[in-house]
């Protein structure tokens, strides 16, 4: 640590060092202001790489140290529809650190993509400078406005030595007293043209001043190159009217049905708030009237090497929406987008690669890039208004933009110490992270994942004991709260108003509590030392760190006869199921002794009727053709909850996996069943668990045992409970009732997000099983 005065020595002799190299950009002297700053105290290492030479952005910037890495991503495609009919589809990368701007910017797209694409017309393309001229009186001011525009041609002809892609079209004066504010307006074909027409106009004031004094019995008092008429990278309303930048407008026209259907907003509704938006956006006196065009056009600006500086003015956007019967007509117009295809950053090699990949790179495209800037900005502004509109706005930005300061574990940096001091292995072992294992992670793992900054999933350790090494996986769970909230928001992005439904059924749900019962059935595992779950070292909790890990066997597929194997279960046979039902009934026993009482939730399932009611209603339109006889079964099952949900239950309850299927079921080349993910795990009645797997296993060509087989196997090993067949079976009325309910439902809902490659067969698997035993 460097402390005060060393610091207030080395400043003094870091202003030297950095005279000495002021307005060189070299190697050397990059080297050497990094060496300055870190001996100020100053972290330079993330700076020190570069991919950019120092005499590559020597026209660039000066002082010269690195370059800031901006998180990027692609957009598209978009599809731009040409004059003569033909639709052009177009990719393009974008930077940013706005969560959720990259999505909505690609759900615009992929909407213009569907209504077969956008149109868009460049007005004109023009850059100006402002320079004031000085008299000794109003009258000689006003001498001058007339003679300056007697002198345009002449003045444009003598402009055409200074550059050769910068054209002078005319000069707007006004008085201001004994002043004239003067507007100089040119074309400048594909650059941005503002360091060209400062060039211009300055040579063009040094020709005035000599020439007017031959023509005139007076002289210029005085002038300024720019009197901050411009508005450079300001705006203003004559800069918008007189033209500064491109002046470009977008548009398309969206069917009813592409409104409801994928933005999930009706054409009235959409109307009567943007109307609402635009009489306040009048009253609040704002220049221009969008959602936040500023986004989509920073984020280009940024991956094309365009002036940052030129946002401010280049955002003012004019969205329009208009009625018509079968849908509505939207519009975009950018007035003053100030943009170039060559010159400033452009040619940097990033920059140069995003407008290459636009085709929007070099001379004749500038008119080109301006359209395809208003066609994301309109994809962005559609998105964007429709999600404020139907409510998805926030549950967007709380899944895709999360900033919770929490201070999260490293997983990867744990080492032999953490898991010897938390007695999660013994002192004569050591640990060695290997990698993370994506590919293991479940649905509500993998969506949770996607929510959060903190490293949720598996990971493989090696564990190293006396010369022997064992393979070990590393379970960082979500929390409940997490999970319920990601649950929250991929209803919300399915339907918004399923999300509120979720909302308040989400507190009597199977998630409450999740993370803390399995490391708790873990601990309980391991304690009893319970043979048909893999092996466990240990559990880690600290709520501060919103920390919950599970280090336990890790399982070699190479070592499995079966494993994961939801998509593919011909191995399933009649020996196979009856050894698992055999398992996981001596398993149901043994958690007698776990309390799982404590981590159950209300036991109220209105809201859950209410939730899945909704869910089926706008699931409907997909799945009644495909499965006929699922909403006559969900109708069923409901209905059988709400009659007996206040009964008092016959049979018995245990705790239960509750999520007991061929995901969760390894059976090991010796024979061993291996039953693991209890985050699920409840109380309920035993039928569940050996329910749910069969219904899994059903098409499977090896399974012939009937299901009254299995019925009778199960309730035989409960012979302790002394169940008559029938009441047996009654059971399972209440389990598949709730299994459709709560399960499928979920199941249905999360293949909107993600492909599940086993709920076709599963829901066929569901229909023909009632339809066959005639349970509901």
């Amino acid at each position: 640590m460097i402390n005060k005065e060393q610091m207030q020595k080395n400043l003094k002799e870091n202003i030297l060092m950095l005279r000495k190299f002021k307005g060189i950009n070299s190697e050397v002297a990059r080297e050497a202001r990094l060496e300055c700053l870190n001996s100020l105290g100053v972290d330079t290492s993330t700076f020190e790489r570069s991919s950019l030479s120092s005499e590559a952005v020597s026209s660039n910037i000066e002082s010269f140290i690195g370059t800031y890495n901006i998180p990027t991503g692609v957009v598209g495609p978009i599809a731009l529809k040409h004059e003569g009919g033909t639709v052009e589809n177009i990719f393009t990368l974008v930077g940013t650190t706005e969560g959720a701007l990259v999505a909505s910017m690609n759900r615009g797209s992929a909407i213009l993509r569907a209504s077969g694409g956008f149109q868009a017309i460049v007005q004109k393309q023009r850059m100006l400078r402002a320079p004031i001229f000085q008299f000794e009186n109003l009258y000689e001011a006003n001498y001058f406005s007339t003679w300056i525009q007697e002198k345009i041609e002449e003045l444009r002809v003598y402009l055409k030595k200074y550059s050769k892609h910068s054209n002078l079209i005319e000069i707007k004066t006004n008085l201001m007293g004994k002043n004239v504010d003067s507007k100089f307006y040119y074309t400048t074909g594909d650059a941005s043209g503002q360091n060209m027409t400062t060039i211009c106009t300055w040579h063009a004031c040094l020709w005035i001043e000599k020439e007017f004094f031959k023509s005139a019995n007076f002289k210029i008092k005085d002038f300024v190159l720019e009197g901050n008429g411009a508005s450079d990278k300001k705006i203003s309303y004559a800069s918008i009217q007189g033209g500064r930048g491109v002046d470009v407008v977008a548009e398309c026209f969206l069917s009813h049905e592409i409104l409801e259907k994928k933005l999930k907003v009706s054409a009235k509704d959409l109307l009567k708030w943007f109307n609402i938006s635009y009489q306040l956006t009048t009253f609040d006196g704002m220049l221009g009237n969008n959602v936040n065009v500023a986004n989509a056009i920073a984020a280009m600006f940024v991956t094309a090497g365009q002036d940052l500086a030129c946002l401010v003015e280049s955002s003012v956007g004019f969205l329009q929406l208009e009625p018509h019967e079968k849908g509505i007509y939207f519009s975009l117009k950018l007035p003053k987008l100030v943009i170039g295809t060559v010159g400033g950053g452009t040619g940097l090699p990033q920059a140069k690669a995003v407008l290459q990949m636009m085709d929007c790179y070099g001379p004749g495209k500038v008119e080109r890039f301006a359209k395809l800037i208003a066609g994301f900005a309109l994809g962005l502004e559609i998105s964007t208004i429709s999600a404020m509109v139907s409510g998805q706005f926030a549950i967007a930005h709380e899944r895709l933009g999360r900033n919770k300061p929490v201070d999260y574990l490293d997983i990867k940096k744990l080492d032999t110490s953490f898991f010897q001091n938390n007695k999660i292995i013994q002192k004569n072992e050591k640990i060695t992270f290997i990698e993370n294992l994506t590919e293991c992670n479940g649905i509500v793992m993998e969506l949770s994942s996607k929510n959060t900054p903190k490293a949720i999933g598996f990971s493989h350790w090696e564990i190293f004991s006396e010369g022997k090494k064992e393979n070990a996986i590393l379970k960082n769970k979500a929390t409940s709260r997490e999970t319920l909230n990601c649950m929250y928001l991929m209803t919300g992005m399915i339907d918004p108003k399923l999300a509120k439904y979720f909302m308040m059924y989400q507190e009597s749900s199977e998630f409450i509590g999740c993370h803390s019962r399995e490391l708790a059935l873990c601990e309980f595992f391991k304690k009893n030392k319970t043979v048909s779950v893999p092996r466990v070292y240990g559990t880690y909790l600290n709520e501060d760190s919103e920390t919950y890990f599970i280090l336990m066997q890790y399982l070699n597929t190479s070592e499995m006869k079966v494993m994961n194997s939801e998509n593919d279960v011909h191995l399933w046979d009649d020996g196979l199921i009856t050894k698992a039902i055999t398992q996981v009934t001596k398993l149901h026993k043994d958690l007698n002794e776990f309390d799982i009482e404590k981590f159950e939730t209300s036991k109220s399932k209105e809201t859950l009727f209410e939730f899945s009611e909704y869910s089926i209603e706008i699931l409907r339109d997909q799945y009644e053709k495909r499965y006929p006889g699922l909403e006559d079964l969900f109708n069923k099952s409901l209905n059988y909850l709400k009659n007996n949900s206040n009964k008092e239950n016959t049979l018995f309850k245990v705790c239960i996996h509750n999520d007991f299927n061929p995901r969760n079921i390894a059976y090991s080349n010796d024979e061993k069943f291996y039953f693991y993910d209890w985050e699920l795990a409840t109380s309920g009645l035993p039928h569940r668990d050996i329910l749910e797997l069969y219904l899994f296993c059903l098409h499977s060509p090896n399974l012939k045992m009937s299901f009254d087989e299995i019925s009778e196997l199960h309730r035989k090993l409960w012979s302790d409970k002394d169940i008559l067949p029938a009441q047996w079976r009654e059971g399972y009325k209440e389990v598949l009732s709730d299994f459709i309910v709560s399960r499928l439902v979920f199941y249905l809902l999360g293949h909107q997000l993600r492909h599940y490659s086993f709920l076709d067969q599963l829901v066929r698997n569901v229909i023909n099983f009632n339809q066959k035993e005639r349970i509901l």
